[in-house]
């Protein structure tokens, strides 16, 4: 009888676990500056920007306004109080990604700062067989070089004219 009871419990808790886990998508930042509001509405206060192509995790979506943090419980006048961060749900767009390529994009230099442009640079020389999935993985991503937001990675060799370079600025691929 308890074996039933703990099997119970335990597959009911691993459900709810896996559906919470589900909840959170990550997304991109569409617009140049977005500001992140302590409240989903354009009256609260404005806790700081964040932006374009900067990567958020969303929890939930309300009223077009996207929870980018769990809640926390804070102190306000002697009364607690929930509060999360939040943006307008107008100015982000969900990541379809080849989870694949992340996996191996991850070791790139300053990835989190550029991981939108290295993905998608990447599925694009992929899509036109330039480059492998392998390739990231033996260059571990993309490479910081000395010139300013230039980044390099090598594709079918380690030969000069295997090296292909990306401008994280204007994505253009060369």
């Amino acid at each position: 009888m308890f074996l039933k009871i703990f099997t119970i419990l335990f597959l009911t808790t691993a459900v709810h676990l896996s559906a919470a886990t589900n909840l959170t998508s990550k997304y991109f930042v569409n617009t140049e500056t977005l500001k992140v509001r302590v409240a989903p509405n354009a009256e609260s206060l404005h806790s700081y920007s964040i932006y374009k192509n900067y990567t958020v995790s969303v929890h939930e979506i309300k009223n077009g306004w996207a929870r980018i943090s769990r809640y926390k419980t804070i102190k306000v006048n002697a009364t607690l109080k929930k509060e999360a961060k939040w943006v307008s749900a107008e100015f982000i767009t969900p990541i379809k990604r080849n989870t694949s390529l992340i996996k191996v994009l991850t070791y790139s230099d300053n990835y989190q700062i550029h991981e939108n442009i290295f993905h998608d640079a990447s599925q694009q020389l992929i899509n036109n067989k330039t480059c492998t999935i392998n390739d990231f993985k033996i260059m571990r991503g993309w490479v910081e070089s000395p010139s300013n937001n230039i980044y390099f990675t090598y594709c079918g060799g380690f030969k000069k004219y295997d090296k292909v370079y990306l401008d994280v600025e204007t994505g253009a691929i060369s």
